[in-house]
């Protein structure tokens, strides 16, 4: 069973979970610091979550649901696109006056790659798609403008304050919460095949009941069949008493005649002797 159960999981298909996110985001490439505040949707569920990420420091504070998680942060801010990135193509979105003219750059960062499209001349992103072993993500920027208007952002939350910071190394959350979704999924999947597998004992348990019936139904119809036939018994018991009867009858009637015959016998001998006797007259002299 456990076995079967292991060859299941491994032909399972896994489900992909849904992820939307909307952030405020600020960067500063000075500092070596990015803050970014909003909601994330995962199918039905949606929550509030504020980060920030300090690479001069090597830490990421993650605020989710009042609850403030620090782990340890590797890499930096980038100002502009990396010089070992590889540009695809020049392009733009929209048309005519209102045309906005881009390039398209490729390159893997932290074993990820990233396709990225900026505006020419000045490094202002624009749409950003990413992918990992486990996640695909893709990223669009609207309402961009230069400098920080509310330098606070990059405080340490306050639910983050006199905290230490957790030893484990939760890596990027994307992957996170995919691997979360993926392990809910084959959770649930086998949760399905639990129920299946007691839904299949069921109907075994039926079968079996329907084998006892029917094993039963069997044998009343080997005992209606032993009922039949010692009816056939009893009615040809029957027929020999009747036959049984007319023989004592017959036996009857043959004493009767045999009675019948002895007084003939009888009267046969009567007639003789009348006979005798009237021989006997004649010869008298009279």
């Amino acid at each position: 069973m456990i076995e079967e159960l292991e060859k299941s999981i491994e032909q399972m298909t896994l489900k992909y979970y849904f992820l939307l996110e909307f952030y405020n985001m600020s960067f500063d490439a000075t500092n070596q610091k990015v803050a970014y505040v909003g909601h994330i949707g995962v199918d039905e569920s949606e929550w509030y979550e504020q980060v920030l990420q300090d690479y001069s420091k090597g830490k990421q504070y993650a605020v989710k649901a009042g609850t403030c998680k620090i782990t340890p942060l590797e890499g930096n801010v980038t100002t502009c696109i990396p010089s070992n990135a590889k540009m695809l193509l020049s392009s733009y979105f929209g048309f005519g006056q209102d045309k906005l003219s881009v390039n398209f750059y490729q390159f893997t960062l932290n074993q990820t790659s990233i396709e990225i499209s900026v505006v020419k001349e000045s490094c202002v992103p624009v749409t950003q798609h990413v992918e990992t072993t486990t996640a695909v993500g893709e990223m669009h920027y609207i309402g961009v403008a230069a400098g920080i208007s509310n330098k606070k952002i990059f405080d340490i939350p306050l639910s983050c304050q006199n905290q230490t910071q957790s030893s484990v190394n939760v890596g990027d959350r994307r992957t996170l919460l995919v691997n979360l979704g993926v392990r809910l999924t084959l959770l649930e999947n086998l949760g399905d095949r639990r129920t299946l597998l007691e839904n299949l004992g069921d109907r075994l348990t039926l079968l079996e009941n329907l084998g006892d019936r029917r094993t039963l139904l069997e044998n009343l119809v080997d005992r209606r069949t032993l009922l039949e036939n010692l009816g056939d018994r009893l009615t040809l018991l029957e027929n020999l008493g009747d036959r049984l009867t007319l023989l004592e009858n017959l036996g009857d009637r043959l004493t009767l005649l045999e009675n019948l015959g002895d007084r003939l016998t009888l009267l046969e001998n009567l007639g003789d002797r009348l006979t005798l006797l009237k021989t006997l007259v004649i010869d008298l002299p009279f």
